[in-house]
């Protein structure tokens, strides 16, 4: 699915109302997947669908707390080193989603 995401928290701590609302977030493709009795979520850029190499930080166990006509907003955890999960520390991350059309191409 096609989405815009901008990042509420970062490392653990809410970001300003007025920086979420200046941030023009990230446009990409998001997945999820149930890895090792987990779900990760991932957002990868449009057109990189042969790698899917993350533009995020995977959020792992997602879930959803509001749904609107074209947003969602996610709460899950975040690594600071995704690299060595789950043993490296983690954060409380939230994640504003805008579903975009599926023939959205960006700038």
């Amino acid at each position: 699915m096609r989405v815009i995401v901008k990042r509420l928290y970062n490392r653990g701590v809410r970001r300003p109302d007025r920086e979420i609302q200046n941030d023009p977030g990230q446009a990409g493709v998001m997945t999820c997947a149930t890895v090792e009795t987990r779900r990760r979520m991932k957002v990868h850029a449009i057109g990189d669908d042969s790698q899917m190499r993350p533009i995020l930080p995977e959020l792992f166990d997602p879930a959803i707390l509001a749904v609107g006509n074209s947003k969602m907003l996610l709460r899950g955890v975040a690594y600071a080193n995704p690299d060595d999960a789950p043993g490296a520390p983690k954060y409380e991350q939230e994640w504003s989603l805008r579903v975009l059309d599926s023939t959205y191409v960006p700038d």
